[in-house]
């Protein structure tokens, strides 16, 4: 093998292994910008969505968090399980359990653990709105494991679907 051959050798293979290092540095920056976007989506998405439960009042930026099929379908957002009650405190809490986004795809999903607890406050009073009565129990939250499915469009991560996987007792 001749001296030009042997250096020929030796510069592709330096070649390839900087295209892979620069392509696997592009792919993990890729993979950590979603994974961050989906992060903060959940954040503020799940949030406002407790919030729009429990006050029981119109949340205009919901649409930016939620598709309009996941805002049509969702039990919680549906079920006025809140409306005879005028919440005053309440501890929200989410944990990333599981979050992967590769650059290339358009759905995903992702493990949660949703709890709301030390929910506080009274129940209208039936003979005039807008008073509250005296102290009753306020139904609790579905704390639990959950299994949130989002989907890009226009670039952005919107959440699609939100399942219980399996609820979580200890905080009821």
């Amino acid at each position: 093998m001749g001296t030009g051959s042997k250096v020929l050798t030796y510069l592709t293979k330096r070649l390839i292994s900087i295209f892979l290092i620069i392509l696997i540095l592009l792919m993990a920056t890729f993979i950590a910008y979603d994974c961050a976007n989906i992060y903060v989506i959940l954040e503020e998405g799940m949030g406002m969505r407790a919030e729009t439960v429990l006050t029981n009042k119109e949340a205009p930026l919901l649409d930016k968090f939620f598709t309009q099929h996941c805002i049509d379908t969702d039990n919680l957002l549906n079920s006025n399980r809140y409306r005879d009650y005028i919440i005053t405190d309440y501890d929200y809490n989410i944990k990333m359990k599981k979050v992967w986004a590769w650059p290339w795809s358009r759905r995903t999903k992702v493990t949660i653990q949703e709890i709301v607890k030390d929910i506080s406050g009274d129940l209208l009073s039936s003979e005039s709105e807008g008073e509250a009565t005296s102290k009753v129990p306020i139904p609790k939250w579905e704390n639990g494991e959950k299994i949130v499915e989002l989907k890009k469009i226009n670039r952005r991560w919107v959440i699609d679907e939100i399942t219980l996987k399996r609820p979580l007792e200890e905080f009821d």
